[in-house]
């Protein structure tokens, strides 16, 4: 079967006649949290310096990693993604925000592990952003 030119095309055309509605088409707003996250850690990292400014750069890593991915499950799924840079969040409590986004990010991935194409992927990211969860909760705590 795999053999067969065609296949390729028939696994996208089941996919696209598919009746459901995969979460996969409300990533969009996702990956640009991830990205706004990515800068702003990079922003705090560039004003930092020693500990902090490594574990800010981890963070940054880490969005960088789960934008990655985001835009890749978008682009399998036929979704043009080409999101402008954003610029760094200038709220004077920016960790505590992305604490709070990292906890949304987080049960999304979680309630999006049951994908049946792309599990998986939902779980790594989870997984992820309970390490990001961490990283935040460690440098609040040095403030």
């Amino acid at each position: 079967m795999k053999n067969d030119p065609n296949h390729r095309e028939r696994q996208v055309w089941q996919r696209v006649n598919r009746q459901e509605v995969p979460p996969r088409e409300s990533l969009r707003p996702w990956l640009l949290s991830a990205l706004e996250a990515a800068t702003d850690y990079r922003h705090l990292a560039q004003i930092s310096s020693g500990r902090r400014r490594e574990l800010l750069n981890r963070l940054a890593e880490g969005e960088e990693a789960a934008a990655a991915c985001l835009r890749g499950m978008l682009a399998v799924s036929g979704s043009k993604v080409s999101p402008s840079p954003p610029a760094p969040n200038k709220r004077p409590k920016v960790l505590l925000y992305r604490l709070r986004q990292c906890r949304e990010s987080y049960r999304f991935y979680s309630g999006c592990a049951a994908d049946p194409e792309y599990g998986a992927v939902f779980q790594r990211l989870a997984q992820r952003q309970g390490e990001q969860m961490a990283l935040l909760l460690t440098l609040l705590g040095e403030t």
